[in-house]
């Protein structure tokens, strides 16, 4: 069986810290993969990693067609979790906490992981989107069908922005890495759960940030701290992509594509330029089919059935 090479990237270098934070936070397995049964019926994941732990929650039968579900920023695994039992039950899905995120250790600079797929079905939210855009671009012959919620390609910014752009993010980013791990704040869970709603901004309701929080929250003996890895709350430094270096990775797209767009949702960029992206898909890949729902930026956790449908048909079309 193919070993498939899933590439992750942060974008400066991190020191020792991931390493501390890992042992601090219980993250060390002696396996390359455990697992336990959650209240919910899914598993535990523990996938043992050079600098951790990758942890996450997999549903399904372990023969079932490989769905890796990948959440949007500062988000978990837990993203999915009203979203699964909609699905299509001989699925077997993967939903994993990026580094730094819910129950994963922080990741050092560059890393490769890899899991005993041939192929797979790539489901991704927000950032976990993008990330599949540029991946199924990169190794398409891994990937069977990528689902995009709310996200597509990375933004472009203007290139006579991008250098201040970079070095604001960077100089935050290494000034949050200097500070000592038992310096992050200490919430009661209640102030923890009000903090979020707000910082969301009516894109999660309340059912849905205490599914997140399920994950997000880490207790400290005195109460709660966030679990993510401070540090992913600053922007990545952009890589100066531009918009025809973007297009060419659209040339590059083999798989089928669903691309779902929330009415209420996040535009993170103009939507000509968005729906731009769309069209150069429909040239190369074998299959492009863009969906607008109702719904906010966190559709697929608020209101999963709005969703599930379309994500059901097209999997198994």
């Amino acid at each position: 069986m193919s070993i498939l090479k899933c590439f992750l990237r942060s974008c400066t270098g991190y020191s020792h810290y991931w390493q501390v934070q890992a042992k601090q936070m219980g993250f060390y397995t002696f396996r390359s993969y455990t697992s336990t049964v959650n209240d919910d019926g899914s598993k535990e994941v523990r996938i043992e990693v050079p600098w951790g732990v990758i942890a996450g929650k997999e549903w399904g039968p372990e023969s079932g067609k490989p769905v890796l579900a990948v959440h949007g920023w500062q988000d978990n695994a837990g993203s999915f979790d009203r979203l699964v039992p909609l699905l299509k039950s001989d699925l077997r899905i993967l939903a994993i906490d990026l580094p730094g995120h819910g129950r994963s250790s922080p990741f050092p600079p560059v890393f490769v992981r890899q899991m005993e797929w041939d192929r797979f079905v790539y489901l991704g939210h927000s950032l976990g989107s993008i990330l599949g855009y540029i991946y199924c671009a990169t190794f398409p012959e891994t990937v069977e069908k990528y689902i995009g919620i709310e996200a597509l390609k990375p933004k472009v910014f203007p290139a006579e922005k991008l250098q201040k752009i970079n070095r604001k993010n960077a100089e935050t980013f290494f000034k949050i890495e200097g500070l000592k791990a038992d310096t992050q704040p200490v919430y009661s869970y209640e102030e923890a759960e009000r903090r979020m709603l707000k910082a969301y901004n009516g894109s999660v309701n309340e059912e849905s940030c205490k599914v997140l929080l399920m994950r997000g929250l880490r207790e400290t003996g005195t109460g709660y701290t966030y679990s993510r890895d401070p540090r992913v709350k600053v922007g990545r430094l952009d890589l100066g992509y531009s918009e025809e270096s973007l297009m060419a990775y659209a040339s590059n797209m083999t798989c089928e594509v669903l691309n779902i767009k929330a009415k209420n949702g996040l535009d993170y960029e103009p939507k000509e330029i968005y729906y731009g992206a769309v069209e150069a898909l429909k040239k190369t890949a074998p299959r492009v089919q863009f969906e607008e729902v109702e719904g906010t930026h966190h559709l697929h956790l608020n209101t999963p059935e709005n969703v599930a449908s379309l994500i059901n048909e097209f999997i198994s079309s």
